[in-house]
C-alpha cells in the first residue's frame, strides 16, 4: 500500500513540475515583451521567413495596384532581401510588438507593413537591379501594407490566465506532495528517488510533446503564414526544451543520489548480519 502512495504521489508531483515548466515558460517567453520580441525578431531569421513577409507585402501591393502586378516578381526577392538589412530592423521590431500587443492585450485591428519611412532604400535598391524601374512604381506605392488582417492573430488572454492558474496551482501542489511524500516515505532515499524521478518523467513529456505543437502552425493552409507561425513555434519553444533539459539534469542527479543512498544503506544492512 505504501508503494502504491509513494507512486502516485510521484506521478502527481510530476504533472504538477510539467505545469510548472510550461507556466513559467509562457509567463518568461510569451507574456513579456521583451522577450516575445526578441524571439520573434530570431524567428524572422530562420529559413523563409523573410521571403515569407516579402512576398505577403508584395502581392499586398498588386492587390491595391493591379497595374504593378508586373513588378510582383522583382519585389518579392527584392523585399525579401531588404528585410534581412540592419535599416530594416525597426520595422521588424514594430511587426514583432504590434503582433504581441494582438495576443495579450485584446487589440484586433491588422498589423501593418508601413513602407513610407523606407521609401529611398527601396528606390535605391531598385535603381541598383534595374535602372529606370522606379519610373513605372505608383506615386503612393510606400505607405502602409497589412501584414495580419484584423483579427488573424489570436487572443490568447484567456489562455494564459488559465496558464497562470495552472502554475501557482503546480507549485502548491509540488509542496504539498513535497510534505506527504517525506511523511509516507521510510527513508531519504525512497524520498530522493521518488523527485527524481518526478522531475525526469516531467522533462521527459515536455520534450517528448513540445515538438507534437508544431502541427498547428503546420497546418496553417496559407504556405507564408505557416512559415512564419511554424519558425515562430520553433523559436519560442527552444528555451521551453532547454528549461526541461535542465530539469531533467537535476531529476537525473538526485536520482542517482537516491540510489546511491539506498545501494549503501543496504551494503551497510547486508555487513551487520554477517
Amino acid at each position: 500500500m505504501r508503494r502504491t502512495l509513494i507512486a502516485v504521489i510521484t506521478l502527481l508531483l510530476a504533472m504538477s513540475v510539467y505545469a510548472v515548466i510550461f507556466g513559467s515558460w509562457m509567463a518568461t517567453e510569451i507574456v513579456d515583451r521583451t522577450s516575445f520580441v526578441e524571439s520573434a525578431l530570431e524567428s524572422f531569421e530562420r529559413d523563409g521567413s523573410y521571403e515569407a513577409i516579402g512576398s505577403i507585402v508584395a502581392r499586398r501591393i498588386v492587390e491595391e495596384y493591379p497595374a504593378a502586378g508586373i513588378l510582383e516578381e522583382t519585389l518579392r526577392p527584392l523585399l525579401t532581401t531588404l528585410l534581412a538589412t540592419e535599416p530594416f530592423r525597426p520595422l521588424l521590431e514594430t511587426v514583432a510588438v504590434d503582433i504581441h500587443v494582438r495576443l495579450l492585450d485584446g487589440v484586433t485591428t491588422a498589423v501593418v507593413v508601413d513602407l513610407a519611412a523606407y521609401e529611398e532604400v527601396i528606390v535605391r535598391a531598385v535603381e541598383v537591379i534595374a535602372p529606370g524601374l522606379v519610373d513605372l512604381f505608383p506615386d503612393d506605392v510606400f505607405r502602409s501594407y497589412v501584414l495580419f488582417d484584423a483579427g488573424e492573430v489570436p487572443d490568447i488572454r484567456a489562455e494564459v490566465h488559465v496558464l497562470r492558474a495552472v502554475l501557482w496551482i503546480g507549485v502548491v501542489a509540488i509542496v504539498v506532495l513535497g510534505v506527504i511524500l517525506v511523511s509516507v516515505a521510510r527513508s531519504r532515499s525512497t524520498v530522493l528517488i521518488a523527485a527524481g524521478l518526478a522531475l525526469l518523467l516531467a522533462a521527459g513529456a515536455a520534450v517528448v510533446l513540445t515538438p507534437l505543437g508544431r502541427s498547428y502552425p503546420d497546418a496553417i493552409s496559407n504556405p507564408d503564414y505557416s512559415v512564419l507561425a511554424s519558425n515562430m513555434y520553433d523559436t519560442v519553444t527552444i528555451s521551453l526544451i532547454q528549461r526541461s533539459m535542465l530539469v531533467g539534469a537535476v531529476g537525473a542527479a538526485i536520482l542517482v543520489v537516491g540510489l546511491t543512498l539506498r545501494l549503501r544503506r543496504r551494503g551497510d544492512t547486508s555487513a551487520q548480519m554477517q
